[in-house]
């Protein structure tokens, strides 16, 4: 059954004010430019003002500053975006729910294992030797935990994802599907006389703190030694590659098709955009930005700013050689004619 709140009832269970009319009803979300009658939407980009005055949304979340349209319904917030998601979860039954509870009969448990309490494990999940897995988390189905790794309180692990050995996840982790943790480091030795390569074993560990995320496919490689660490709060997206014995920051967000190679530490709060390649061995200081498909090829020390290109540079920099570049063409065609009229007037006035 679809629920429904009224914008009074909105207004009061989040909190915040409202304009317009106190009984109009939702029961719905939809974008700004979608939206109907009885669905709520949100503005938080200005690029997409101007819906504000063509959408037929119920109600809409705007920021406090909003000069607002006559005739429309609004909630008035410091951050539409997190209001807007706050009533996504009111109003939506929340279908990623398993059906599955509890210890699913499939699921394969070593005797040495130690399972908390209200823990789920779903179908064919497999927990090795010395595995803990605290209170509160969801392990689904096909999912694998090597041993003698942890995982902390309340984690959810999605379907297919694997665990080696040794790793340690901390408390409210998410692992979504398919993501790898602990695989071996790509490290070989290579001998110069045959040309053949000998791996070189990884024996570090994994550790995961406090509310990470990491994405579908991404890989999170073992220190050789020591570990490779993921600090608290940081997010990672779908189909990234973090190298053997990184050292990823406090509250990092690091975007989709990225990868950092072996050995490199970067503050908090920086930002890697999607696309980006970072050599190993580098660190990257707190809040830098690396615009998409940007490759660092040394450290970046100073706090702060934007960088882009290969090899990454400050934006300004990148920006006015791509534009120097892009009138090339005029400037090599204004070369020729300047080449072709000195010949004629050499040739009008030969040298004596």
């Amino acid at each position: 059954m679809d629920k429904t709140f009224s914008l009074k009832e909105l207004s009061e269970h989040l909190n915040i004010p409202f304009s317009g009319d106190e009984n109009v009803t939702v029961s719905g979300v939809n974008e700004l430019s979608s939206a109907l009658s009885n669905e709520v939407s949100f503005l938080s980009n200005e690029k997409y003002t101007s819906f504000l005055q063509t959408t037929k949304a119920g109600i809409i979340c705007v920021e406090k500053e909003t000069i607002l349209q006559p005739e429309k319904n609004y909630l008035l917030s410091d951050d539409p975006s997190k209001t807007f998601e706050q009533i996504c979860n009111l109003l939506l039954e929340d279908h990623s729910q398993t059906g599955f509870s509890d210890i699913h009969p499939t699921a394969c448990v070593h005797p040495s294992a130690k399972i908390g309490k209200n823990v789920q494990l779903g179908p064919y999940v497999v927990i090795d030797r010395d595995v803990v897995i605290e209170d509160g988390t969801e392990i689904r189905a096909h999912v694998s935990i090597g041993p003698k790794s942890t995982i902390g309180k309340d984690s959810l692990i999605h379907p297919n994802v694997v665990v080696r050995e040794d790793c340690h996840l901390g408390k409210r982790v998410i692992l979504q599907p398919s993501c790898v943790i602990g695989s071996c480091g790509y490290g070989y030795h290579s001998c110069k006389k045959t040309g053949h390569h000998t791996k070189i074993k990884h024996l570090g560990k994994v550790i995961l703190e406090d509310d990470v995320e990491i994405g579908s496919s991404t890989t999170i490689d073992r220190g050789r030694f020591s570990k490779t660490i993921i600090k608290k709060g940081t997010k990672i997206d779908n189909q990234c590659m973090i190298g053997h014995n990184c050292e990823i920051g406090e509250h990092n967000l690091i975007v989709s098709m990225s990868g950092v190679s072996g050995s490199v530490k970067t503050g908090r709060n920086v930002i890697i955009a999607a696309g980006c390649g970072l050599v190993g061995h580098i660190e990257i200081a707190d809040g830098v930005i690396l615009a998409a498909r940007s490759a660092p090829i040394k450290s970046i020390k100073e706090p702060g700013g934007i960088y882009l290109g290969a090899p990454a540079q400050n934006i300004k920099k990148e920006m006015l050689q791509i534009a120097a570049l892009r009138k090339l063409p005029s400037v090599m065609k204004k070369l020729k004619k300047a080449e072709k009229l000195l010949d004629s007037m050499e040739t009008a006035c030969p040298s004596s």
